[in-house]
């Protein structure tokens, strides 16, 4: 499964044809990122710290070390969350859209913002689907979980996307916005 979210995340990059890059200077805040020792949300959060050139911690803790010392310790229960300056925010979605702005990266008008949260949206579900199958479905039902979701909602999904972005986008960017909602695109459906 991990091949095809390597997969996803580079046919989502194609889609795009376009070259992350971040014009906004780093803040100079002190950011810690807490997530497990693994890709999964966390990756989005930490490609946009690259990306804008930002200096953070990347604070790694694994599956043993969840229950019992840190879940409580979240502002919802749940990974990731990010600390700035010693204030917390919990859930992807905020923490990718307060990245977003703090680092330039969202679309500047409400109308593509909004477009730019649309397709995101759609893009989380691929990202969902995944997680479902990995570790909600009895391994008895996976095998068939699988086929259904590779031969009829990710292709639904990626026509789905295809069409937004021909209404939508321009230059090979999801909306008409340049680089900057090709990158957010690009992050979210990792």
């Amino acid at each position: 499964m991990s091949s095809l979210i390597n997969i996803l995340y580079f046919y989502t990059l194609l889609l795009c044809k376009s070259v992350i890059s971040a014009g906004t200077p780093a803040h100079t805040n002190n950011y810690k990122l807490v997530y497990f020792d693994s890709r999964g949300r966390g990756e989005f959060m930490r490609i946009t710290f690259a990306a804008a050139g930002q200096k953070f911690t990347d604070f790694r803790i694994t599956e043993s070390q969840w229950p019992g010392t840190f879940k409580a310790k979240t502002p919802w229960g749940t990974l990731p969350y990010l600390e700035v300056d010693g204030k917390v925010l919990g859930e992807a979605k905020p923490i990718i859209r307060f990245l977003g702005q703090r680092f330039g990266f969202l679309p500047g008008g409400d109308w593509e913002q909004a477009l730019a949260g649309s397709i995101v949206e759609k893009a989380l579900e691929i990202y969902d689907g995944t997680v479902t199958i990995l570790f909600h479905t009895p391994e008895s039902d996976k095998k068939n979980a699988t086929n259904i979701f590779m031969t009829d909602t990710l292709p639904t999904i990626f026509r789905n996307m295809e069409k937004f972005i021909t209404q939508y986008g321009s230059n090979g960017h999801v909306v008409n916005v340049g680089n900057k909602t090709c990158h957010y695109f690009a992050l979210s459906i990792y």
